[in-house]
């Protein structure tokens, strides 16, 4: 995702007991938590109704472009995902969009149910249209039942005692959700494409790359 372009989504997930757990589990395999002092790292807006819980994300560390997989996986069960991309244009009414209405599998396996590119109107800056765009689509396709309960969860990064590199190496895999290794002469070249099409390339030790496979839920490297 590029500076022009914004991107969030929402997660539709079974209302169970285990929920909650699963929930705190998926967030400290993305190396984050729920904090008591404000939105340090992003935030969740949670609404819980009848049957289903809804988790909607608009801003925060890309690692949490992982949660839904990671979610599916400590909950056991299929989630609900809409996710929505908007990008400038260049036209003062409009911006253009993508919409993708899947359900990702405990496994990590998404199936995608609809996929469109259809623009959708300006209602401020990118942030503010996204927002506005994703909430509308939620309202539409989503029925919670009643009563409907409305929660925040401000989210903070766990602290780590690994270099500030390896930590941010570390997110930009988890949002990636994959990544690849070249190892030569005790030097491991690591490439990551991520999900904005950016592509990151990191020259990591043993001792790095140990540190990096030694994390929660993270996926196993790909040879390249």
């Amino acid at each position: 995702m590029s500076s022009r372009s914004a991107a969030g989504f929402a997660l539709v997930a079974p209302k169970r007991e285990t929920l909650g757990a699963a929930l705190d589990e998926a967030l400290a395999e993305l190396g984050l938590r729920q904090s008591g002092t404000g939105a340090k790292a992003g935030r969740l807006y949670l609404r819980r109704g009848t049957d289903h819980v809804l988790l909607v994300y608009e801003w925060g560390d890309a690692a949490l472009q992982a949660l839904p997989r990671a979610l599916a996986r400590t909950l056991g069960e299929a989630v609900r995902l809409l996710e929505l991309e908007v990008q400038e244009s260049g036209g003062e009414e409009e911006v253009d969009a993508r919409w993708v209405d899947s359900v990702i599998e405990p496994t990590g396996q998404a199936r995608v149910h609809d996929s469109s590119d259809e623009p959708v109107g300006r209602s401020g800056d990118l942030a503010e249209t996204l927002g506005n765009a994703l909430w509308g689509w939620v309202e539409a396709e989503v029925s919670l039942g009643e009563p409907v309960v409305s929660d925040q969860l401000d989210l903070e990064r766990l602290p780590s005692e690994l270099p500030a590199r390896l930590q941010q190496l570390i997110r930009e895999i988890r949002a990636a959700g994959a990544w690849s290794v070249t190892a030569r002469d005790g030097k491991h070249t690591v490439r990551v494409e991520l999900p904005d099409g950016g592509r990151r390339i990191s020259i990591l030790s043993d001792d790095d790359r140990r540190a990096v496979e030694a994390q929660d839920g993270l996926p196993a490297p790909t040879s390249a």
